[in-house]
């Protein structure tokens, strides 16, 4: 399904400017393409970077149980 376009204005600075067109140029793409594109990649980092947080805080409280059961263990064994 083809989203809706709408005319947006931002303010950059100049050097990401060229680097913007530049770009646009050696791809054969308009600033909007690539702009789109810039911004589905981030949208990508994002996500990926939240589900990297969100397997993290998971992992903690079995990380937890699992060094207790490890010292529980080492109590238990015989002096060698």
């Amino acid at each position: 399904m083809a989203s809706r376009r709408v005319r947006i204005s931002a303010t950059i600075s100049s050097e990401l400017l060229e680097e913007l067109d530049l770009e646009a140029r050696e791809k054969h793409r308009s600033r909007s393409q690539l702009l789109e594109e810039c911004i589905k990649i981030w949208r990508g980092l994002k996500l990926r970077e939240d589900m990297k947080e969100g397997y993290l805080e998971r992992v903690k409280p079995d990380r937890k149980l699992a060094e207790e059961d490890l010292a529980a263990q080492v109590e238990t064994l015989p002096e060698w």
